[in-house]
């Protein structure tokens, strides 16, 4: 068990890690389960909503508590970025020495866009699917480090309240009003991660408790109508996921997050958090295991092989490229005179007058 007051972020990541892979796992074994997984509950989608209320939580007070925007890069790139190339390097040897056939995606462009980790701008497909989401982070980053340049970071509750607005006006009002589709679970990913950073202003004593729950009260009414709209009337082409599917990985996910954060005080299970301390090595290094298998074993064999492989090559990852181009980071800043500062505590942030 774990007692520190961040555990419970490790917690999380390590619940949404392990439900993408099991989502992915589920996919490739059981026939069906695809279907029934965007008809009724997709465990990956789940996953990746818990995982943006995580960064809308931490980042904000990682960028604050380093005090400094080169302070936060440098320690951002040395975080995401050697694992990540790291990750497409095992997919480019497995399409050289495994199937050249198969080469995904085709235009050699395309590999160095996606070392950008900004290719879904240069509309280059991902070299695996997962990469989505780390795009729609680097722009979460760009938009705190923008706030903090600017002097505004406790803008963010205006941000959130102007968000529900637009999500309303663009994935409800305009697809009733010119017959067309709104991606409206990508928006609502990306206020979630302002959602998350209004959960750290309220346990920092920076935002009311009354006007979280405002924001959450209106919140809901805002998911219920924007996933009724994009998921049942204007259905996506491509795993159509459902109304119902939407709304229930929504309110899990917030649930989840909120429940784990009241309880944050309490041991927290030491498993799930080591899970979520190599939580980004599982998110990544699971994908290439499963284009690795053979999706014909028998079920128990396959789920087996890949959830115990992925922990044993995440291990590997997390210790041999993650842990230590994370302290190489630290080291270059540490050559630069910086405040002293411990390091963040949910209950030790600095009291501002609620909002």
């Amino acid at each position: 068990m774990r007692t520190d007051r961040l555990a419970f972020l490790d917690v999380l990541r390590g619940i949404a890690a392990m439900a993408v892979v099991f989502e992915h796992g589920f996919a490739e074994c059981i026939p069906g389960y695809l279907d029934a997984s965007v008809r009724y509950y997709d465990l990956g989608q789940f996953g990746v909503t818990l995982f943006m209320l995580i960064s809308g939580f931490i980042i904000p007070a990682t960028l604050e508590r380093g005090g400094s925007n080169r302070r936060f890069w440098i320690n951002r790139f040395f975080r995401l970025f050697p694992l990540y190339w790291t990750t497409i390097a095992l997919f480019g040897l497995y399409y050289l020495l495994v199937h050249p056939e198969a080469l995904y995606p085709t235009e050699a462009w395309q590999w160095l866009a996606n070392l950008t980790m900004l290719q879904d701008f240069l509309r280059a497909p991902h070299v695996t699917p997962v990469f989505w989401t780390l795009t729609l982070e680097l722009g979460f980053y760009a938009s705190c480090s923008l706030l903090y340049a600017l002097g505004r970071t406790r803008w963010t509750w205006l941000l959130v309240w102007l968000g529900q607005a637009g999500l309303v006006a663009l994935g409800v009002v305009y697809p009733l009003v010119f017959d067309r589709r709104f991606p409206g679970g990508y928006a609502f990913l990306i206020l979630t991660m302002f959602v998350g950073t209004m959960f750290y202003r309220c346990t920092a004593a920076q935002l009311s408790r009354k006007h979280l729950a405002a924001m959450l009260t209106v919140l809901a009414a805002v998911a219920v109508a924007v996933s009724y709209v994009c998921f049942t009337l204007y259905p996506r082409e491509r795993d159509p996921l459902t109304f119902h599917c939407v709304l229930c990985i929504w309110l899990a996910a917030y649930a989840v997050f909120a429940l784990t954060l009241r309880w944050r005080s309490l041991p927290m299970p030491g498993v799930l958090a080591y899970f979520g301390r190599i939580s980004y090595s599982i998110y990544l290094v699971h994908t290439w295991l499963v284009r690795l298998l053979p999706s014909d074993w028998p079920a128990i064999a396959y789920l087996g092989t890949l959830v115990g492989g992925t922990l044993a090559l995440s291990t590997l990852t997390y210790h041999v490229i993650e842990s230590p181009c994370i302290r190489l980071g630290r080291r270059l800043l540490a050559k630069k005179p910086v405040a002293n500062s411990p390091p963040v505590e949910v209950d030790a942030m600095p009291r501002r007058r609620a909002a």
